[in-house]
């Protein structure tokens, strides 16, 4: 493209002033993981740390954790300490993780025993890791949208459920009493977090206390929106499994229905109904052109070239030609999906367009009837009808469904006026044809 005037120095800026903006305050690669790490850590043993405050008060599972957490917030704290120091902002931050860094629990238990849990607030800046997992969300994107949806939902559930287990747990768990085994009262503190969220509990086990009570009532609150958002999130994940199959079978009724309004006749009624069962089981309903119209010209372009380059390459018109002429001849051509039977042309007819196969089988017949060839996928007829008007010498008709790519003369000769290039090397293989080169049909 046109580079408008543009000086030599302003590239030159360019390149040098965004890396170090980058470098600076922009979170690399490693330092979003190290905090995600580090606050599903703390997400994980904080409630258990004050679930079960006496069987986990030990020093080595304190130190344990402090030290993973230490190791992790080195990068984020280096990060941090650069950006300030380039920006002069964002102090409150640098220190909230140096805080959370220092292994104060450890530090602290011997002297101020159960009550240096509460130390542990010094790790709650920690909790921003999970705002910056969301804003990965959009990386799930690419895969299928439902995936995409399961893959949220199930990174949210088990520690929605972990909390609040715990919360019960801290609680008492009900009528789990005392002296019960952890592991065991952990498990039933998660059946009673499922089976209340998602309907109000099957009595098993019930709240006895005031504070008891009053959790059950917020858990079940926030279980009917959550789980009636988990229900209607299941239904559209159901509908997108098989909603272009449901698409298909509404256009299929659509044209029954058509039919036998009009009374069709039962033969074309078959047709019909081929036509649609062969476009469901080679493209499952959808229309390419539906695509790629929606895209921009360019993106467009590059998406053809990659799905039809090798068939584009086989007609000798566009061997040794600039991309941008490529460009401009994919996006002329349309796509045709012929039935079987169909004639393409007869002999006699003007010339006016070039057809390349991409699926299926075309049978070229002489004009007294005899079968002179039979092409397949990747091959192409017709292109003396971009050089001249002269009438078809054959009869291309199709054998079984065929898709086809047809560029008519007019679209080719409004890229020639926009491709001087071009149009000098159509011009030359025109003039090597007609001095010795035999035609196609």
């Amino acid at each position: 493209m046109d580079d408008g005037g543009m000086g030599a120095t302003a590239p030159l800026s360019v390149a040098t002033e965004a890396p170090i903006s980058h470098q600076c305050w922009e979170w690399p690669r490693l330092n979003r993981p190290s905090l995600i790490i580090a606050a599903l850590l703390s997400g994980i043993w904080l409630p258990l740390r004050l679930a079960f405050p006496m069987l986990l008060q030990s020093a080595w599972a304190d130190a344990l954790f402090d030290q993973i957490i230490l190791i992790l917030l080195v990068i984020p704290l280096w990060f941090a300490w650069r950006e300030f120091r380039v920006t002069g902002r964002k102090i409150g931050w640098l220190a909230a993780l140096g805080l959370a860094a220092l292994p104060l629990v450890s530090v602290a238990e011997p002297t101020l025993g159960h009550a240096a849990t509460l130390l542990y607030l010094a790790k709650l800046p920690l909790l921003r890791g999970f705002r910056e997992a969301w804003r990965l969300r959009h990386r799930l994107d690419a895969y299928h949208p439902v995936v995409a949806r399961l893959g949220r939902f199930s990174a949210v559930l088990p520690l929605l459920v972990h909390w609040i287990a715990c919360g019960w747990i801290g609680l008492g768990s009900g009528s789990a009493g005392t002296g019960i085994d952890p592991v065991f009262e952990y498990v039933q503190a998660g059946y009673w977090t499922i089976t209340t969220l998602a309907t109000v509990g099957y009595g098993d086990i019930h709240p006895q206390t005031i504070a008891q009570m009053l959790y059950a009532c917020l858990i079940m609150m926030v279980g009917v929106g959550f789980f009636g958002f988990v229900l209607g999130n299941v239904a559209t994940l159901l509908l997108r499994l098989d909603g272009e199959r449901e698409r298909y079978l509404t256009k299929v009724d659509r044209a029954e229905a058509f039919m036998s309004h009009h009374r069709i006749a039962k033969p074309l009624r078959v047709k019909v109904r081929d036509y649609y069962r062969y476009l469901w089981e080679s493209r499952h309903g959808y229309d390419d052109r539906t695509v790629l119209a929606t895209l921009p010209p360019a993106l467009r372009a590059e998406i053809v070239l990659a799905l039809h380059a090798k068939l584009i390459e086989r007609v000798p018109f566009f061997q040794g030609a600039e991309r941008q002429s490529v460009e401009a001849i994919v996006l002329a051509f349309k796509p045709r999906l012929a039935a079987p039977g169909e004639v393409l042309f007869r002999a006699g007819d003007l010339a006016d367009a070039l057809y390349v196969i991409e699926r299926g089988t075309v049978d070229i017949i002489s004009a007294t009837g005899e079968i002179l060839t039979q092409l397949q996928s990747g091959a192409f007829f017709g292109e003396m009808a971009l050089l001249d008007h002269a009438p078809r010498n054959a009869t291309a008709r199709v054998v079984d469904y065929c898709e086809l790519f047809v560029l008519n003369r007019d679209e080719f000769d409004r890229v020639l006026d926009r491709h001087p290039d071009f149009a000098e090397h159509i011009r030359a293989i025109a003039t090597a044809r007609k001095t010795g080169h035999p035609a196609n049909p």
